[in-house]
């Protein structure tokens, strides 16, 4: 396809990549976010416009990923396009920010209203059971998560306030029980703690809750955000038989 000279302006350009990146989108992604979304205007009991927008952001970068580790795969080094390859890390960036206020205001609604989905709060002096059955603390979990690459980029620092909801047993020894992530090569990072890998951004970062440091990957974190599961028997508050695992591998 030959765009002409009007066609090749910044609005037109952005416009065509988002609705190519829909077109060629064999994961569904868009249409996850979709379902998930309309959950989570049903749980809120309100629609939120940023949450969609960053459907279609998260879309976008997915399609900067994919083509990007084609590259890496084919010639062995990242393309010599400067300028696309900062739009794809500060959309990155971006899509961060805006999937955390997205989890964070979702996580503050329901415990602020009178939601049946926080039952668990009047039973756990207002810190959540953790437990992944429970949709609160599940939301909570995600949240948490993000804002462990969310600190990075907003302030450069280490996430500090993520231990609630807290992590249950089986959660804990998931995470201790997987290989302890060794540093990124430094050819890896473009700033402190922050770095891509086949053209996904990533972000090595200490995580409290399990006095380690972790790796959290962008599509990674946005796949766990999409997988995200309740049913609604489960729904505010802890199963009898809590899943051995279900938190979200990032």
């Amino acid at each position: 396809m030959i765009l002409s000279e009007d066609d090749v302006i910044p609005f037109k350009l952005c416009s065509f990549g988002l609705h190519r990146a829909r077109g060629h989108d064999a994961e569904g992604a868009y249409g996850k976010w979709r379902t998930l979304l309309k959950r989570f205007d049903e749980i809120r009991s309100r629609i939120d416009p940023l949450a969609d927008q960053n459907a279609n952001l998260d879309v976008l970068i997915r399609s900067f990923e994919d083509h990007l580790a084609s590259y890496v795969k084919k010639e062995g080094r990242m393309p010599d396009d400067s300028a696309g390859i900062q739009l794809h890390i500060h959309l990155s960036r971006l899509w961060v920010l805006g999937i955390y206020e997205v989890l964070r205001t979702l996580h503050l609604a329901i415990k602020k209203h009178d939601n049946p989905y926080a039952a668990c709060l009047r039973t756990t002096n207002s810190k959540g059971c953790g437990f992944s059955s429970c949709v609160l603390c599940s939301i909570g979990h995600l949240k948490n998560e993000t804002a462990i690459a969310r600190m990075r980029i907003a302030k450069g620092e280490t996430a500090g306030d993520i231990k609630n909801p807290p992590l249950t047993d089986s959660m804990r020894e998931q995470l201790l029980n997987a290989p302890r992530e060794t540093p990124p090569p430094k050819g890896a990072f473009l700033v402190d703690g922050e770095g891509i890998d086949l053209g996904t951004i990533f972000w090595f970062q200490h995580d409290i809750r399990i006095d380690r440091d972790r790796l959290i990957s962008r599509r990674k974190l946005s796949d766990s955000i999409l997988h995200w599961r309740t049913s609604e028997a489960d729904a505010g508050r802890p199963s009898k038989h809590p899943p051995e695992s279900g938190f979200p591998n990032a």
